[in-house]
């Protein structure tokens, strides 16, 4: 079987993720989302309090007026404005895959896209790249040149390549962002993941909101019946090697499937968003409507 590898070129990034930004932010519905899930911001109810002949007479609450007699006026939330952070994963086993568009480039569009939406519905964006090491940090920003910066870096392949470990990006995030942060984490999530937990934890405990975007070759969950010989990378090593399918079938199927739903619960039972993506969905849209899920109409 034939091995893709990261082809994407900034412009091809730029324009997919325009696409995708305008398909998202022309849906009133995902503006609602948006607002709701991740930012919580905007014009938002807090309590009511006596009324001053300083204020203004339009939040007068009328029906707590009929019950007891008194003028009272509704007190709003102020707006606030989130550093979005999106941690997207450069490791070896993201740039590898069978499909058109391989694991690193669909995280690429992906980012990129949510990047645009953070941007222009307001709120500041930043993100960090990481394998072994953090390999890139680029600063919260509201302005477009940000986002920019963002989308050439992940189409640099001289960025990617080495083994992940979580535990490097534990106290760049932790010490350096404050409570009113959401965080985005794009991975295949392959390889040691008791890192990863320990930070999804963290996180979920101090952030905003935590999300994680699981994103997959379809050989990375299952593997057919006669497809023959396929290359496996060990997730502890790095090493890639060429071996029978059908040896091996069985085995990684079931490992693959038990991975996977661990993965989500951990995500879940810490209080994070998560979803898994194929590398031959189109619909990118579909995608972060799938990820916010219930959350959206609570």
């Amino acid at each position: 079987m034939k091995l893709n590898v990261s082809t994407l070129e900034f412009s091809d990034l730029w324009k997919k993720s325009i696409i995708n930004v305008w398909k998202l932010v022309e849906l009133l519905r995902f503006q609602f989302i948006y607002y709701k899930v991740i930012t919580g911001k905007g014009i938002e109810f807090d309590r009511l309090r006596e009324y001053t002949e300083e204020d203004d007479a339009k939040f007068i609450d009328w029906n707590s007026y009929a019950r007891s007699g008194k003028p009272h006026v509704k007190i709003f939330k102020e707006e606030r404005m989130l550093d979005i952070v999106y941690i997207v994963d450069l490791s070896t086993t993201m740039t590898l895959g069978t499909t058109e568009i391989v694991k690193n480039e669909y995280a690429s569009i992906l980012a990129t896209t949510l990047a645009l939406v953070s941007h222009t519905l307001g709120d500041r964006v930043c993100m960090i790249g990481f394998s072994d090491e953090i390999k890139v940090f680029i600063d919260p920003s509201t302005t477009i040149d940000t986002v920019l910066q963002i989308a050439k870096v992940l189409t640099d392949k001289n960025i990617y390549g080495g083994n992940k470990r979580w535990g490097v990006i534990t106290p760049a995030v932790l010490e350096t962002f404050g409570p009113d942060s959401f965080i985005f984490i794009l991975s295949d999530f392959i390889g040691p993941k008791q890192e990863l937990y320990d930070f999804v934890m963290k996180a979920s405990n101090k952030f905003e909101g935590v999300a994680g975007i699981m994103i997959r070759d379809p050989l990375d969950s299952y593997i057919p019946e006669g497809i023959g010989k396929i290359y496996i990378q060990d997730p502890s090593s790095g090493e890639i090697a060429l071996v029978d399918a059908d040896k091996i079938r069985k085995e990684f199927n079931e490992n693959a499937k038990k991975e996977e739903q661990e993965i989500n619960n951990k995500f879940i039972s810490s209080g994070a968003l998560f979803t898994k993506v194929y590398t031959t969905e189109k619909d990118i849209v579909k995608v972060i409507l799938n990820l916010f899920g219930e959350r959206i109409w609570k």
